[in-house]
């Protein structure tokens, strides 16, 4: 469940017009592996519930997380970590909306929030975050909602 992202350069090795080996050259973008996508589902009944998450990374700091909202109740949606005190603010929700925050993008099912949404929000995407000290991240959520939240953690295993 572990893989790496990146790319190989290929040097041939030839002898009297053969090929007889190969050099292979791995260019990666981080120095370990990554474990497969992490999927976390829960829901949030009512106003300020929370709920929280054990980050399972070897590598201390922050993993940016993929999140899918649906907001159950209209209103301004605050979402904090108590991990890292990171505040993540979308105004206007309504109730029955999806929000994507996504690959530092974020999308509304909504068609007229689509338009105003980067207006709305404050453009802190939601991260996963562990310390030398402690793992949780509890998630707090000012509006009831259903919540998809996809993660990669870092796994220090070389090649």
């Amino acid at each position: 469940d572990l893989y790496f992202e990146g790319s190989f350069n290929i040097e041939k090795i030839e002898l009297h017009g053969n090929v007889i080996g190969m050099h292979l050259f791995l260019t990666t973008n981080r120095p370990f592996a990554l474990r497969e996508t992490q999927i976390i589902t829960f829901d949030i009944s009512a106003p300020d519930g929370q709920y929280t998450i054990y980050d399972t990374s070897d590598e201390i700091g922050s993993s940016c997380a993929e999140v899918e909202i649906t907001c159950r109740q209209s209103g301004d949606l605050i979402i904090t970590n108590s991990l890292d005190q990171r505040t993540t603010e979308i105004k206007g929700c309504t109730e029955g909306e999806i929000i994507t925050l996504k690959d530092l993008i974020i999308e509304s099912s909504s068609a007229s929030h689509q338009e105003t949404i980067m207006n709305d929000f404050n453009f802190h995407f939601i991260q996963i975050t562990n310390s030398y000290k402690t793992r949780a991240n509890t998630l707090t959520f000012s509006l009831p909602c259903s919540v998809v939240l996809k993660y990669n953690p870092s796994m220090k295993v070389g090649i």
